[in-house]
């Protein structure tokens, strides 16, 4: 039987829905790269087979001459086709399809190794990882517990959200605990829109297999599968169970830099740790990045990812070697609203670590961490880890899992630190993945899985967000302002209502020294850079000026990362000044008393700091 897309229209009764999941992704999860790298490489992971490192290859695949009517009667074979339910789709929600070129197709390549496989059953729609994947939405079978790094059922939605077509495929072959049913076998989808085509309304998934009795069975036709290899580039041989996804007509966005910095800014720690590899395949020889060669590539970003490998480096280290753990006291939940205090240390053990934080030591801090699971009344006491260290290039980060929770509460930024919270075992890490939304970029305090699960889960979520902030203040051992606020812009008061100020018509702020230059800030999120009052004065005309760009807000202050945006690929307009370099979020200009510097492409919901000064 030969495969087929299986578009089923929507039944008359029941209440019907649409395909809303990448809703999630677009507000909560960064870029589509970020989305598509950090889920893919995640899901790798939590199918580690036995103890191997895994291996995830990302690559980009130009189909051969030879493949291309095979691709094009995958997608646009008839009436009823990909393209044809795609196009229909799309102008219905009165949006413009994109057009892509039958002709010559492309595939983004995600290859994991060391892996399980999606296992289970292949046609019954149960609780297995291959119905998971392929037969459901908003259902997980990573609910169950183990702390892996997934809950939702959503993840997946970032795959056809990076095709132009919103198509997918996917091949697997399983490990050898499948009792010898273990492929490979082949399967696509395309999420859509509901819709309507020739006079039938029809839901906004389909699958692409061989189907029988009104079921989708995945393609095992192993001269098919062989065809399918060549066309889209999978490398995979019979012998290596896992997973590859074959996205067709991939975004623009994907780049062998862009897919370079996801990984290196998410996945840093478990790649140092040695559990993780990631080889990256874009128009170029292989970048492999390991253990040994994510400090090399770090540095070429940017020297605060230097800084951030290194950190880790330093952490990896320490542990393997068993160093000196300081251990707090271990608090109840009734205590967790007051946040870690010098109390909760000996006098003895909080002169040691603020001594080793003055001599520049990595310090290690263990806190204990009290659960409480409403249904069984059973108590348990887990650990994180706290990792912090002097340093000029500062940073915050977290880990669950070995995937990086980064839109958490930063240290304040007058304290000049690397600091780190790990959480990878017991019930405070299964907690905190409940505590995530469907991007897993930060933990919340209200409105999560973990709530009705666990006693005063509020309490333990700021209690945990809050610990760096509170580390750092301990060993900075000078007096502060206590910043009230820290967590206000993620986690306001229940009922406070308080409305945003960031609209079409009131666009995020500008912070800057407005000495030097004036700023404004157009609608559509260009920046304006002109002329200040400071630039009429004689000695300033035709000197070099640094420009730099960060994203701004309270909660982690002024910060620009590599997947922010690169001043070098904007196409940056410029009036009476000399452009003389452009990197990451740096410019260095040659300025006159009248110029103007438009910087577009930045994300208009988010606030921006422009600090200028003379160089030359």
């Amino acid at each position: 039987m030969a495969p087929k897309w299986n578009f089923i229209p929507t039944p008359k009764s029941g209440v019907h829905g649409d395909s809303s999941n990448d809703n999630f992704f677009m507000h909560d999860g960064g870029t589509v790269v970020d989305s598509l790298v950090r889920e893919n490489i995640q899901n790798a992971l939590d199918a580690k087979l036995h103890d191997q490192t895994v291996r995830v290859r990302f690559s980009i695949h130009q189909s051969p001459n030879s493949s291309v009517s095979f691709i094009k009667d995958i997608l646009d074979d008839k009436e009823g086709s990909v393209m044809a339910h795609y196009n229909k789709a799309v102008i219905e929600k009165e949006g413009v399809p994109n057009r892509v070129d039958l002709k010559k197709p492309s595939f983004l390549l995600i290859e994991d190794f060391n892996t399980q496989g999606l296992r289970g059953d292949i046609k019954a729609n149960d609780q297995g990882g291959f119905a998971m994947f392929w037969r459901n939405t908003g259902i997980s079978d990573k609910n169950l517990g183990g702390n892996n790094g997934g809950s939702f059922g959503i993840g997946k939605v970032v795959n056809p959200m990076a095709s132009e077509i919103n198509t997918f495929f996917g091949l697997t072959i399983r490990s050898e605990e499948e009792n010898n049913d273990n492929g490979p076998y082949l399967m696509g989808q395309v999420m859509l829109r509901t819709h309507h085509y020739k006079g039938k309304r029809y839901q906004p998934y389909a699958l692409f297999g061989e189907c029988r009795s009104e079921t989708e069975a995945p393609i095992s036709n192993e001269q098919y599968i062989n065809k399918f290899k060549a066309a889209s580039g999978i490398s995979r041989n019979d012998s290596e169970p896992g997973f590859s996804l074959a996205i067709p007509f991939p975004k623009s966005d994907f780049n062998q830099r862009s897919i370079i910095s996801a990984v290196l800014n998410h996945y840093f720690f478990p790649i140092v740790e040695n559990r993780l590899i990631v080889e990256v395949i874009v128009n170029a020889s292989p970048i492999v990045i390991n253990s040994e060669t994510i400090a090399q590539h770090a540095t070429s970003f940017s020297p605060e990812l230097g800084a951030q490998i290194d950190f880790a480096v330093q952490i990896v280290k320490q542990r393997r070697n068993s160093g000196r753990n300081f251990e707090a006291k271990l608090t109840t939940i009734d205590c967790y609203n007051d946040g870690l205090k010098e109390t909760h240390f000996n006098p003895t053990v909080i002169n040691e670590m603020r001594d080793a934080y003055e001599n520049g030591d990595l310090v290690a801090i263990k806190v204990p961490i009290e659960t409480l699971k409403k249904e069984s009344e059973t108590t348990e006491k887990s650990p994180v880890q706290l990792y912090i260290k002097q340093s000029n290039l500062t940073g915050t980060f977290y880990i669950r899992a070995g995937i990086s929770v980064y839109d958490n509460p930063k240290v304040p930024q007058h304290i000049k630190c690397m600091a780190l919270l790990l959480a990878e075992k017991g019930e405070i890490a299964e907690l905190l993945r409940k505590s995530e939304g469907p991007a897993h970029t930060k933990w919340v305090l209200q409105n999560n899985q973990a709530v009705p699960i666990y006693k005063k889960a509020t309490h333990v979520v700021r209690f945990v967000n809050g610990l760096l902030s509170d580390i750092a203040k301990l060993l900075e051992n000078k007096p502060l302002n206590e910043d009230v606020d820290i967590l206000a812009d993620d986690f306001p008061d229940e009922g406070s209502g308080k409305p945003s100020d960031d609209s079409p018509d009131n666009p995020p702020d500008i912070d800057t020294e407005p000495a030097f230059v004036a700023i404004t800030r157009k609608t559509e999120g260009d920046v304006i850079i002109s002329q200040g009052p400071a630039m009429k004065d004689p000695n300033n005309i035709n000197k070099i000026f640094e420009v730099t760009v960060q994203y701004l807000s309270a909660m982690r202050g002024a910060k620009w990362r590599p997947y922010d945006f690169d001043l070098s690929q904007l196409n940056i307009k410029i009036e009476g000044a000399k452009l003389l370099e452009s990197s990451g979020n740096k410019l260095k200009v040659q300025l006159t008393d009248t110029f103007q510097i438009i910087i577009p492409g930045l994300d208009k919901r988010k606030d921006v700091k422009v600090n200028i000064e003379s160089i030359a």
